[in-house]
């Protein structure tokens, strides 16, 4: 009896000397993956640097995979921008089907001056573009 493998490689039988390639299993459901986010936006309002570098805030989001996927939500998170950055939630992160990741972005600037960055959400997710971006704004003051 011959067993068939259901993963898309190259099958080489030493003992008769053959090679075939196994088929991908035609039962299976095409994959559905989703993303869901919170925000596009954080203002993280004006700070005192008079502390620095104490002074801080933290703004925070969520992406989710939802419980109607069935596949995982697979990506990473970065972000761009003078004094802001990642606290919790990734870099990288893969959520199951009804798992969402909360992510925390941290202001703390050391000098005054008006501030822009970015937070980049890639993902894969074929129907929606990629990658996903919250714009950061945050104002520092002596």
């Amino acid at each position: 009896m011959k067993t068939i493998l259901y993963i898309p490689l190259l099958f080489c039988s030493l003992f008769f000397f053959s090679c075939s390639k196994s088929s991908s299993n035609p039962q299976t459901p095409s994959a559905k993956v989703d993303i869901d986010f919170g925000t596009d936006t954080f203002n993280f309002g004006t700070l005192s640097i008079s502390n620095a570098p104490y002074n801080s805030s933290s703004n925070s989001t969520f992406i989710s995979n939802p419980s109607s996927s069935n596949t995982d939500l697979i990506g990473n998170i970065s972000v761009l921008g003078d004094y802001f950055s990642l606290t919790s939630g990734g870099p990288s992160y893969r959520l199951s089907p009804g798992q969402s990741l909360t992510i925390v972005i941290t202001f703390r600037p050391l000098a005054a001056g008006s501030y822009t960055g970015s937070v980049s959400i890639q993902h894969n997710v074929p129907s929606k573009s990629s990658p996903i971006v919250i714009t950061l704004f945050g104002k520092a003051v002596k």
